[in-house]
């Protein structure tokens, strides 16, 4: 294999190893399944009030009862029984249906649309203003608007490609396989712009535009590939009424599954392509040092190349790292060599402490975002990692041992200060 194949090859297993990570530690899959349970809730009255609308349809065009049975026999399986149509969606049921669809549908939206936005505040954190009372009225009106129009466009969709195959023989050849990829293709796009469209707009760091969209392809792609081995793994047109209702339930439910764990492991994944240098770092100081780190760590973190080639510096023995008073705000690791500490006095510089391989550097201007309070200048030849304050803030955010790491560490450097100024 060519290298920049197996660099990207680490690359890729790197950030799914961290997506997997912040998936088991977030528990992304009970929010896939809050997720899945919110669309369910919102499907059902959708369904109810397009039952209602079609009852209005009978009463309309009573003629046309035959053709509602072949499209609806697409969800609830064979319909055996003489004048089962009108029956079912009579007048009472118009009524009851609309009803309760309206209703249902006000509520079950903004649970849908609050179980996503949670669930992205989980991975990306929460602003940290409350929205205005107009915000929230104007969001909940927008995502109503926006679980309407999926749930309408999906079911045309569904409907257009029913009639596709229920006129096939009356189609030109080129012409029905035309309808045929057009009406395959309206549903996957109505996901993707689902995808693309909650994760540019509800994460607290909007993902960049490029990366939202292929991620969101690929989980639709993958998506698709699922149901359509779903589809032919459970034949549901074997089913009479009862049963292919049921059999229904059962497979839209898992495909409802699927897609909401696809589409939670595609924000984890746009959230660690964000912070991807803050994670790889974590990583890569967690295990320094260790004879024998986990496996896969040592597989895939142990040398970061990325890391060297965006942050990596050499200094010359006696060159000055920084100084006193500078202003800059990056933190440094060392991977090779030995710095000092040097305090300004009165006429003389006084050299308090030397920092070893492995340990952190400059922390203390970067937390505060104060200018330096002591000069570093390299003892021996040395490389570094100098990471951007974003970079190590983050680190700090997100490491569940860094805060304590850094603590531990200020506290020996002030206690070797300490012990060398004693008299």
């Amino acid at each position: 294999m060519r290298p920049t194949t197996v660099r990207g090859i680490r690359a890729l297993l790197q950030r799914a190893s961290f997506v997997l990570e912040m998936s088991a530690d977030l528990e992304v899959g009970n929010h896939s399944a809050a997720g899945a349970l919110a669309f369910l809730l919102s499907a059902v009255p959708a369904l109810l009030l397009s039952f209602g609308l079609a009852s209005l349809l009978l009463q309309m065009f009573p003629q046309d009862s035959k053709e509602f049975q072949t499209w609806i026999v697409r969800f609830l399986g064979p319909i055996n029984l003489p004048n089962a149509v009108p029956k079912i969606f009579g007048q009472g049921f118009f009524a009851v249906g609309t009803l309760a669809a309206v209703a249902g549908l006000l509520y079950a939206s903004r649970q849908f649309f609050s179980s996503i936005r949670k669930t992205l505040k989980v991975i990306w954190g929460s602003p940290e203003t409350s929205p205005t009372l107009l915000d929230s009225v104007g969001a909940f009106f927008l995502e109503l608007f926006s679980l309407i129009l999926l749930v309408v466009v999906l079911a045309v969709s569904e409907s257009a490609r029913t009639l596709v195959y229920a006129n096939q023989d009356e189609l030109d050849a080129r012409v029905f396989d035309l309808m045929v990829v057009l009406v395959s293709v309206v549903p996957f796009l109505i996901l993707w712009l689902f995808f693309y469209v909650t994760l540019r707009r509800f994460p607290l760091v909007k993902p960049g535009r490029r990366q939202t969209t292929l991620c969101s392809l690929v989980a639709v792609a993958v998506f698709s590939i699922s149901a359509e081995i779903l589809r032919v793994a459970i034949n549901t047109d074997q089913y009479e009424l009862l049963y292919g209702v049921i059999a229904n339930l059962v497979v839209v439910l898992l495909n409802v599954s699927v897609f909401f764990t696809l589409y939670f492991m595609t924000a984890a994944f746009l959230f660690v392509e964000q912070h991807f240098d803050a994670l790889l770092f974590g990583r890569y100081y967690r295990h320094w040092g260790e004879e024998n780190p986990p496996f896969l760590d040592k597989l895939l973190f142990r040398k970061p190349r990325r890391l060297r080639e965006q942050f990596g510096r050499s200094f010359e023995q006696g060159a000055l790292v920084f100084e006193a008073g500078d202003r800059g705000r990056s933190v440094f690791f060392i991977e090779e060599g030995e710095v000092e500490i040097v305090l300004p006095g009165s006429g003389s510089s006084k050299v308090v402490d030397s920092i070893q391989p492995g340990q952190i550097f400059g922390e203390t201007a970067s937390i505060l975002g104060e200018p330096r309070n002591a000069t570093v200048r390299a003892r021996t030849a040395v490389t570094v990692l100098e990471l951007p304050p974003e970079v190590f803030g983050f680190y700090l955010r997100a490491d569940r041992v860094a805060s304590r790491r850094i603590i531990g560490t200020l506290a020996e450097r002030l206690k070797r200060a300490n012990s060398r100024s004693a008299p």
